[in-house]
């Protein structure tokens, strides 16, 4: 019998910054600030850039590609994906928790691999948390960042907010280079590591001997509780996409460009968002391929030996046990056996389902619609939206 109970697993609560924000009175142990949190970040990330555009009369201007205040990519990058980021580590935290929990109070994993898989979660936490692991994440952060501005990668206008008539950066330019764009950097580039932990995990978790049953109702051996980690993604797609919505917004507003010519790319993204997601769940395809073919062997030899010997007893020689039909569980049997069959038949390769898929889908999708909306009204995107489903 196993005990219920939660791992105290968790790929958010530890590392520098995590300690740094305990300091700061922050994040505490239930982290109920999950969202005034996001606020200060928020805060930190625009404010300043505002305040100092505005002393150097940048912050509105005759020039909109100078006015930070007309700049859409600050908003999507710093006031929709930094708090974004900040919120999500609560969404994907909780579930992270009910699923490594999940594996060893389910039994899935047995007596003798239990000592491997706490080693496993041990030795992840050990690496999301790693000393080193973080500065190198800040060091490539600042990295970014700079090539980001001197390059002018991020700002290929002529004029910008973030340099002077004379082309050295403005007040705002140098808290956009030194504070918020490293901070946005850092925190997304810290979350792709996060991912990488998981993927890891999960591939390690693949190679334990799990005990997995065809017949679970969900259709998955038993892994279905990974889908999960799906939803968990969503708030990290939902950033990144409004970011390059509006980045491509700007485009279309100032530089004569097209919605249209970005849907390419959207799918592009659409597509990386989607392997990112869920390949680490491939991971399991293979034992789920062994686990239906043997399931469909041995519910398929259970199932024949029943059959027979319920026609024999009931077809062949029906007239001699006529008396005895009525009341038999024998015909109840034959139906439980004939659903657990079914069960078997209908196992799938993946752990996840089409649900999951569109969830995501949507989250990219969504911050698109103003784009889309620059091209087309909103009265005639719904009569063609309405003219194609009905």
């Amino acid at each position: 019998m196993y005990s219920t109970i939660l791992i105290k697993f968790s790929i958010i609560r530890g590392g520098l910054f995590y300690r740094l924000q305990e300091r700061l009175n922050l994040v505490h142990e239930n982290d109920s600030r999950t969202v005034a949190r996001a606020f200060i970040f928020a805060l930190v990330t625009w404010l300043p850039l505002f305040i100092l555009a505005a002393l150097q009369n940048l912050a509105l201007t005759g020039d909109s590609r100078q006015s930070l205040l007309l700049d859409f990519p600050v908003y999507g990058r710093f006031l929709i994906a930094v708090p974004l980021f900040i919120i999500a580590e609560n969404v994907i935290d909780d579930r992270y928790v009910i699923i490594t929990s999940y594996f060893l109070n389910s039994g899935i994993v047995p007596e003798a691999e239990r000592s491997r898989y706490v080693d496993v979660l041990s030795s992840m936490r050990r690496l999301v948390f790693s000393p080193t692991a973080e500065i190198i994440i800040l060091l490539a952060a600042y990295l970014v960042s700079t090539l980001s501005v001197s390059h002018k990668l991020i700002y290929a206008a002529a004029t910008s907010w973030c340099e002077t008539e004379t082309g050295h950066l403005s007040l705002a330019g140098w808290w956009f280079l030194l504070v918020s764009l490293p901070l946005f950097h850092f925190l997304l580039i810290r979350w792709f590591w996060r991912l990488i932990v998981w993927c890891l995990f999960l591939r390690r978790l693949a190679r334990l001997d799990l005990q997995l049953v065809s017949t679970h109702p969900d259709a998955v051996g038993g892994l279905g509780v990974l889908g999960e980690s799906i939803f968990a993604f969503t708030p990290i797609a939902f950033a990144l996409s409004a970011l390059l919505s509006a980045t491509w917004y700007r485009k279309v507003v100032y530089e004569g460009g097209t919605a249209t010519q970005f849907h390419r790319p959207f799918l592009v993204f659409l597509f990386i968002t989607i392997l990112i997601a869920f390949a680490p769940l491939l991971n399991f395809t293979g034992r789920l391929m062994r686990l239906k073919l043997h399931g469909l062997h041995d519910y398929g030899v259970l199932a024949n030996t029943h059959s027979l010997q319920f026609d024999e007893k009931w077809v062949r020689k029906g007239e001699k046990n006529i008396d005895q039909l009525l009341g038999t569980p024998d015909i109840s049997s034959l139906a439980d056996l004939g659903a657990g069959f079914q069960t078997v038949r209908n196992m799938k390769f993946f752990p996840f389902g089409l649900q999951n898929l569109l969830m995501l889908a949507a989250a990219a999708a969504i911050p698109m619609i103003p784009l889309v909306l620059v091209e087309i009204p909103l009265r005639e995107l719904v009569l063609k939206l309405a003219g194609a489903l009905f």
